[in-house]
């Protein structure tokens, strides 16, 4: 057995054979724009959050937009824009706008003007909404675990009356609609399946946001992996998803799965089993993107 790390299942033969591969670790400042391109004009793959119609859960929305100094501060400024759908009103109060962004390690600290207290509608919903639109966004970048808000430079007790304001936010997966009563193989098996009809964002979202996982990849660089892969066609390849085993007193699962290969003869065979990994977060089975394969 070996381990190596990965963020696209459908090719993991072609990620194994020599040189083709180089998993490179990411570190909090990879996103810069000297580490992109050198230009500010390079495009970049972001995911922003916005609540639902009901105001219940939020709702991924994906967009090529031009990188601008961070992919933070890109992230921030797209979410300003609102979102895309025409019943969906900005989680965000009219009028405002963002100061500064600053990230020191882990922490992300936003600073907005008085409009985003000031037009804040209020009631905890809007408020639950408003900050975890931001916060959510912002963590689905790798190496970011939380945010700290500031209007005009000062820390508020709350934000509009409800929620705690002047303690730095965690992710909130709770308002994501995610696929509870999926076991290891069932969600293994979407992903897949997504991954093979070109639905990127679909897929994306199926795998870990584990904040301590150094594998993680941005939504951007799992694209551009897709995109090229597809290209050279092993997007294509049958595989069938087989059992799964728990690894005792942990939240992981290995899971089998078979690659059809085609013989001299036009007839596809099964081939060797490999193996990918799955976690357990917040009692929702996501793929891993650490996994391990069979070799021999």
């Amino acid at each position: 057995m070996r381990r190596i790390a990965v963020g696209i299942l459908l090719i993991t033969l072609f990620f194994t054979l020599p040189g083709c591969y180089k998993n490179e670790k990411r570190d909090e400042n990879r996103y810069s724009i000297s580490s992109i391109t050198g230009e500010q004009e390079e495009m970049v793959n972001i995911i922003l959050y916005f609540p639902d119609s009901n105001a219940e859960y939020l709702i991924p929305e994906t967009r090529l937009v031009k990188f601008n100094k961070s992919l933070e501060n890109t992230v921030i400024k797209e979410l300003l824009n609102g979102p895309s759908a025409t019943d969906i009103e900005s989680p965000i109060p009219e009028g405002t706008r963002l100061i500064s962004i600053d990230r020191k390690g882990d922490r992300v600290t936003l600073n907005f003007s008085k409009e985003f207290i000031k037009n804040h509608p209020g009631g905890s919903t809007g408020e639950t909404m408003t900050i975890f639109s931001i916060v959510n966004s912002l963590t689905e970048i790798p190496g970011i675990k939380e945010v700290l808000f500031k209007v005009n430079g000062k820390a508020y007790e709350t934000l509009a009356g409800h929620m705690i304001f002047n303690e730095p936010f965690k992710r909130n997966r709770s308002l994501f609609k995610r696929g509870r009563n999926l076991n290891p193989s069932q969600v293994l098996k979407k992903q897949m399946e997504l991954e093979k009809q070109g639905k990127w964002l679909e897929a994306y979202l199926l795998m870990s946001d584990d904040e301590n996982n150094p594998d993680r990849k941005y939504y951007h660089d799992y694209v551009k992996e897709m995109e090229e892969v597809k290209g050279l066609g092993f997007t294509q390849q049958d595989f069938v998803v087989g059992g799964y085993t728990i690894e005792k007193g942990s939240n992981r699962a290995s899971v089998k799965v078979n690659f059809y290969i085609e013989g001299g003869d036009g007839s596809k065979q099964p081939g060797d089993d490999l193996y990918f990994n799955c976690v357990n977060i917040e009692e929702v089975w996501m793929v891993d993107w650490l996994t391990s394969q069979d070799m021999d």
